[in-house]
């Protein structure tokens, strides 16, 4: 009978332990939609870098028209 008395017990659970997981669970939630967030920047960064890829073909092929234009006439 020297354990800890039921109220007290309920107590402690009540006033620590069940807030704490509370807390934790909204932590881990918050964390994990940060991680998406920055998952959709990331994607959108690459997506972006693409784009610029395909500009600089682009501008690549039109540069090489224009000098086959001037080969072409001599």
């Amino acid at each position: 009978m020297f354990g800890i008395p039921i109220p007290y017990f309920g107590m402690i659970m009540s006033l620590l332990v069940a807030p704490a997981i509370t807390f934790s669970f909204i932590l881990l939630l918050r964390k994990q939609k940060s991680d998406i967030e920055k998952l959709k920047l990331q994607k959108e960064i690459m997506e972006l870098g693409i784009r610029k890829d395909e500009t600089n073909l682009l501008m690549l092929k039109e540069e090489n028209k224009k000098y086959d234009n001037l080969i072409g006439k001599y």
